[in-house]
């Protein structure tokens, strides 16, 4: 998709406020690289017909029947402000639900389950899968109820081919904690209020895991009211070649701007070290110096 490719005018209204501020960066809580291996193991993967092998970017496991393994992490990981667990998983035989538990420092555990796996039905038509649920959507089966995020110590992996008795092969990949997204695009179809859902695809977008878009429509409207109070979004997508304005009394945060403006930022440096080891080639070549390029020549 193009980004960026409608002009966006902020601050129709002049009391319009938009802060950038950093959402939360992903956790990789294990990557699964070789060597890796499990501090225990359970049911049928400690059967002597069961393979488990360290690959270079994966631990694949073949087996039949349930069975599971535990890991220490190695120390606490601190994944605040994530709310989404992310399994990477690959299904080349079989049938496999794979499942992973967190469990914190204080033994507070919770579980998220992806049943029915099968090889070819997984991200475009292929093998592998990357699977997410919501931390509030887990199943919590130990402690108080309540995931310490900030101090993440142990995991649990598991493989439940269900009532087959066949054999699966199924590898762990990567296991992250992340910021979700969920993207709503702009309608205008009910009038031009940010808080009015009617205006948007998938309901109005107001959090850290929220996306609003804002591309070709047919109701013409695009003024565009932020209303109701302080609203959050984790981006914006522009995809229009009509100008949108943003008015409103409300402030609006923007969380991925700031990783996209420091991206820019980085490109300009590299940009403009290149220029000047250029121009210090061509001093040479010439005798004479040149003006150095920096922030005042942009």
């Amino acid at each position: 998709m193009r980004r960026l490719a409608a002009s966006l005018a902020i601050g129709a209204a002049p009391t319009l406020v938009i802060t950038v501020v950093s959402a939360a960066a992903p956790v990789q809580l294990a990557s699964f690289d070789n060597p890796f291996s499990l501090d225990a193991i359970y049911g049928s993967w400690g059967a002597p017909f069961a393979t488990l092998t360290s690959d270079p970017d994966r631990f694949i496991v073949r087996s039949h029947e349930y069975g599971s393994g535990y890991k220490y992490l190695g120390g606490e990981f601190n994944a605040n402000g994530n709310d989404t667990v992310q399994l990477l998983v690959t299904v080349s035989e079989g049938t496999a639900g794979c499942l992973v538990d967190l469990v914190d420092a204080n033994n507070n555990g919770i579980a998220f389950r992806f049943y029915g796996l099968t090889p070819g039905n997984g991200n475009n038509g292929t093998n592998d899968y990357t699977l997410r649920m919501r931390l509030s959507d887990g199943i919590y089966f130990t402690g108080t109820g309540v995931l310490d995020t900030t101090r993440i110590s142990q995991m649990h992996i598991e493989v439940d081919p269900g009532p087959t008795h066949d054999y699966y092969t199924a590898s762990f990949n990567d296991l992250s904690l992340i910021t979700s997204v969920v993207s709503t695009a702009w309608t205008g179809a009910g009038g031009n209020a940010w808080s009015a859902s009617g205006n948007w695809s998938n309901g109005v977008p107001n959090g850290i895991d929220a996306a609003a878009s804002f591309g070709s429509i047919a109701s013409g409207q695009f003024n565009v009211n932020v209303d109701g109070g302080n609203k959050t979004v984790g981006a914006i997508t522009l995809d229009n070649s009509t100008s949108y304005t943003l008015g409103g009394s409300s402030a609006l945060e923007v969380l991925a701007a700031r990783s996209a403006l420091l991206d820019a930022q980085r490109q300009l440096a590299d940009a403009l070290a290149s220029a000047n080891t250029a121009r210090a080639d061509l001093d040479r070549a010439l005798g004479a110096p040149l003006p150095t390029l920096g922030a005042n020549n942009r």
